[in-house]
Parts: structure tokens; sequence; C-alpha cells
């Protein structure tokens, strides 16, 4: 049987397991359209959750905020 998880607990869990990624990245790893990913980061994003690294080797990554939150939402 299949469970669905909540989209956005997905981009957290999926950015604590691959570390800095980018959206195109973080889609495929997820399961989730670039579209639901685009929109997930964004309320991450201001939740404080996430952040993104505009470097040459940036991405989104976790804040520690988003760390805690991903470490909670698995032990739930």
């Amino acid at each position: 049987m299949r469970y669905p998880s909540e989209p956005g607990f997905l981009v957290l869990h999926t950015l604590r397991c691959i570390g800095v990624a980018g959206e195109r990245r973080l889609a495929t790893a997820s399961g989730l359209s670039p579209f639901e990913t685009r929109t997930r980061l964004a309320r991450l994003s201001d939740d404080g959750l996430v952040e993104l690294d505009p470097g040459p080797f940036g991405g989104w990554a976790l804040t520690d905020d988003g760390l805690a939150k991903a470490k909670e939402q698995v032990r739930v």
C-alpha cells in the first residue's frame, strides 16, 4: 500500500538527504512536478526553513530551523 506524503515534507526531506540542490534536481528526487517544487520552496523560504545560495555551486539548502523541522517530521 502506498502512503502519500505532503509535498512540503517531501521537499524538506529530500534536501535533508541530498543537501544543496537546484529546483530541477529536487523535483526529480522528490517526485514532485517542477511547479509544485517551486511553489513549496517559496513557502518554505518564507517560513525560514530553506534558503537559496545563488553562487556558481549553489542551490536550495535547509536552514538550521529547516533541519530541525525535517528531523521533527521524520520522528512523528
